[in-house]
């Protein structure tokens, strides 16, 4: 028997597995400034499985790249749905966060080595001599259609204790946009020229 629960994530998953919805998503339901620079041309998704090195498997609901319309600029909008309030959700968006950059490390990685066994020996050196490109910007969206209140902390560092003085210093610090159906209301989702 299939649970409540699971039938609501893999429905979100499944409509927001279009580039389209996503679109939708974040010019009616984030709209913020920066959305407005985006080139949705550009949107695509991306893998959301991963795979650790000791083989432990992770998978994210829902990861898009999309660039800016300027500058060209690659970001990734990671989503993940959510029916029930969970108290893990910050770990687990850091987590996702981590494997992510990883692999995208490992990818420069792999990329660097094999252009550099086509490349002479003055283009290596050329090339460790340019200024290191930064990891592309990654937008956490937390889309909650639960019915229950959320009553779970966001952020890590309200979660961990504080021994001394300074110690959030040491603590990972993000914030992670909150799509909560129940707060936004019917009214207000009606009112939004958006499907």
């Amino acid at each position: 028997m299939v649970k409540l629960k699971d039938k609501y994530d893999k429905t979100l998953k499944t409509l927001f597995n279009s580039s389209f919805f996503i679109e939708e998503l974040l010019k009616f339901l984030v709209a913020e400034e920066w959305v407005k620079n985006l080139d949705f041309s550009t949107l695509e998704e991306e893998k959301t499985d991963f795979i650790t090195e000791d083989f432990q498997e992770f998978r994210e609901d829902s990861l898009w790249s999309i660039k800016f319309k300027e500058e060209k600029i690659l970001i990734y909008i990671h989503i993940e749905f959510q029916s029930q309030p969970d108290e893990t959700m910050p770990f687990r968006f850091l987590n996702y966060y981590s494997l992510l950059q990883i692999d995208n490390i490992k990818k420069r990685r792999d990329k660097k080595l094999n252009n550099s066994k086509d490349n002479s020996e003055n283009d290596l050196i050329l090339k460790k001599n340019q200024k290191k490109e930064k990891l592309p910007f990654i937008f956490p969206i937390l889309f909650y259609i639960g019915k229950s209140k959320w009553n779970h902390k966001m952020k890590i560092k309200e979660l961990v204790e504080i021994p001394f003085k300074g110690a959030e210093k040491y603590i990972p610090n993000f914030e992670i946009f909150e799509i909560m159906l129940q707060k936004i209301g019917k009214k207000r989702l009606m009112e939004m020229k958006s499907i």
